[in-house]
């Protein structure tokens, strides 16, 4: 790019101020270098001409660039044209500074040129423009492309976070406890004889179970309706396996039922509250789910009426991969407790995600 962004943002004091210090530097470059080629001091008054248009000239050039910027990058976007387009502001800068010097040595130190000295520092002020400006012109576009290099490989690096980011989701979304599964082909089995309705319908609830747990994928999130209709598929099995031993209630405010949550997310809490539950032989497991919102996020509490969580908690499967789901989907924006009292139950806190947020993490 022959003109930076940065360019178009800066103000004329900017400009003007780094023209001036630019103009000093040449200027000074310039007395340094004629001084060690000629081997003879140049005077104090020659040295004030030469930093008069040193200034001048690199003032006017850095004004006309900035003026011409804005009209370069909405009308020319050719690289060949912007280099000539640069080349020539540059020119007229130079021409304009030149000019104006000549003005100002006449009026403020009465110097005089002839015609021939005025056509000779014109054209060596036209040869140092043409250094400078192709010096420039060669840093910038050096760091226009190790910027874009940079940028190049900040988006590879991206997009290979976000692909192990998608395929450690994709892993989380295929896998349901083996344990589940293992036991409900189990009390499949033990219907087939029974009662071969109960058994076929719990092999179709099955099945709708995992469908949904490997259907949809790249995606990671769902609505929170889809969720419970898949919750209502689980539990009519847990149902068919334990009977009235276990009792589910499931309570959702309308005004969420629509929002996303993450897929799968609470098919394993649900799961780890029944067996928590009939941990409890003495009475029967009952299980209690609430979603709903809470100082602008979504709240959910799942409640069981099993043993107190202990002090230090082992987590298995289920916990785990809701751990690993939330961490790789909200980064540390959420909050997942272990509560005893005054009713036992896990509290998950999840933020509202924007449309554009939901895009950027799926």
């Amino acid at each position: 790019m022959i003109v930076p962004q940065r360019y178009l943002e800066r103000k004329w004091s900017y400009v003007n101020l780094y023209g001036l210090l630019l103009g000093f530097i040449i200027g000074h470059c310039i007395i340094l270098f004629t001084t060690l080629f000629t081997a003879d001091p140049i005077s104090l008054s020659k040295s004030a001409v030469v930093l008069v248009f040193s200034v001048l000239i690199s003032v006017a050039i850095a004004n006309a660039f900035l003026l011409m910027a804005k009209c370069l990058n909405k009308h020319c976007t050719n690289s060949k044209w912007l280099i000539l387009f640069f080349y020539a502001i540059c020119m007229l800068g130079m021409l304009v500074g030149t000019l104006l010097s000549f003005g100002v040595l006449r009026v403020l130190m009465d110097v005089q040129f002839s015609f021939k000295e005025q056509f000779n520092l014109l054209g060596i002020n036209l040869l140092i423009s043409i250094v400078v400006s192709s010096s420039v012109l060669l840093y910038e576009w050096q760091r226009s492309w190790h910027q874009s290099r940079k940028m190049k490989q900040e988006i590879e690096l991206i997009k290979l976070n976000r692909l192990k980011k998608q395929a450690e989701l994709m892993t989380l979304h295929e896998k349901i406890n083996p344990h589940f599964l293992y036991n409900s082909l189990n009390a499949i089995a033990g219907l087939i004889c029974e009662d071969a309705s109960k058994a076929e319908t719990m092999t179709l609830k099955l099945a709708q179970l995992y469908r949904y747990s490997v259907s949809g994928l790249p995606e990671n999130f769902s609505t929170i309706r889809e969720e419970l209709i898949i919750l209502k598929n689980y539990l009519e099995i847990e149902q068919v396996r334990f009977g009235d031993a276990v009792r589910f209630e499931m309570h959702c405010d309308k005004d969420v039922q629509d929002l996303s949550i993450p897929r799968f997310l609470l098919q394993p809490i649900l799961e780890n509250a029944v067996k928590h539950g009939r941990s409890n032989t003495l009475r029967e497991a009952r299980v209690r789910l609430h979603i709903g919102l809470t100082s602008g996020a979504i709240s959910i509490a799942v409640y069981d009426n099993g043993q107190a969580f202990p002090e230090e908690i082992k987590l298995g499967y289920g916990y785990k991969s809701t751990y690993e789901k939330l961490k790789l989907l909200y980064g540390h924006n959420y909050e997942l407790k272990f509560v005893n009292s005054p009713q036992k139950h896990v509290s998950i806190v999840l933020p509202l995600l924007s449309t554009s947020e939901l895009t950027t993490v799926c």
